[in-house]
């Protein structure tokens, strides 16, 4: 196990992990009118179950192909690939939580639609996480350390990230380390269904490497990120990689005007629900 120095060098290091083995599975989503001008509207990642590869994001996302002003502009939403490929649009059926269209109700706020061999190959070196790779629905995320893995707007929209004539795009993607925590006021306002969430405080400064004080990435495009558990926080060793990172859930939303608490849904929850996807569909 590397040595680490204190916590702002432990997280860093998590970080770096982190991002290091989920880079290619962790894409960017972006938005078009008639296939011109891209920009970005947030983030997916490519998920395995059942042997098929899916991509899955906050449904709000999808709700901007889906409305009429949408299908009058030709809008479309493409995932972004590794370096040197182009886009590839988010097509085929495409299965939302909370179908009836009021958004504000839905409490889980996910997507996802199949890719095909076709598409994964053309997003070039990518891969799907696997149910090996998850985190465990009985297991509680009080107290854990989660780090959030996304494409916040911040870091997407410079114009070192779209190369024009070549067609490809490659923003740099950012993270954001926090610990779980218990909220029952929180829970109650917004009447969660116990067990189907990771409540994490969401601060406006962070620590970097060397334990300065910085601004923390702002959350605005990480919807639809990967939230990942790096284990229980003993103490700043066991930051230091002896827990297997494993994805925890997909972040929905950040809630500045409750104490600063994000939500995000636990992965069990997608993984029942493209399960009975499936079932349908071998039913019919």
């Amino acid at each position: 196990m590397e040595i680490v120095k204190g916590i702002g060098e432990a997280l860093a290091l998590r970080a770096k992990e982190c991002d290091e083995q989920f880079r290619g599975s962790v894409r960017p989503l972006y938005g078009s009118s008639n296939s011109l001008n891209l920009e970005p509207v947030g983030t997916c990642f490519l998920l395995e179950v059942g042997g098929c590869h899916y991509g899955v994001t906050a449904a709000h996302a999808i709700d901007l192909i889906k409305s009429k002003d949408a299908e009058e502009n030709d809008y479309s939403l493409w995932v972004i690939g590794s370096e040197g490929t182009e886009p590839v649009a988010v097509s085929g059926e495409v299965k939302c939580t909370n179908p009836a269209g009021n958004r504000e109700a839905d409490k889980f706020d996910f997507a996802f639609w199949e890719l095909t061999k076709d598409d994964m190959k053309s997003l070039g070196d990518v891969r799907s996480i696997d149910g090996n790779e998850t985190l465990n629905s009985a297991t509680n995320p009080v107290g854990r350390l989660f780090i959030i893995l996304g494409y916040p707007f911040s870091k997407s929209r410079t114009k070192k990230s779209i190369n024009a004539p070549k067609k490809t795009i490659s923003p740099a993607p950012a993270s954001y380390a926090s610990v779980g925590v218990a909220d029952p006021g929180f829970e109650k306002k917004q009447k969660l269904f116990e067990g189907d969430y990771i409540l994490l405080e969401y601060q406006r400064y962070a620590k970097n490497a060397e334990g300065n004080k910085v601004n923390a990435i702002k959350p605005k495009g990480f919807s639809g990120a990967g939230v990942f558990d790096a284990g229980m926080i003993k103490s700043i060793e066991t930051l230091g990689g002896e827990t297997s990172l494993r994805l925890a859930g997909m972040f929905l939303e950040w809630h500045k005007e409750h104490n600063s608490i994000s939500m995000s849904v636990r992965i069990h929850r997608i993984v029942k629900a493209i399960h009975e996807h499936q079932a349908k569909k071998r039913v019919t």
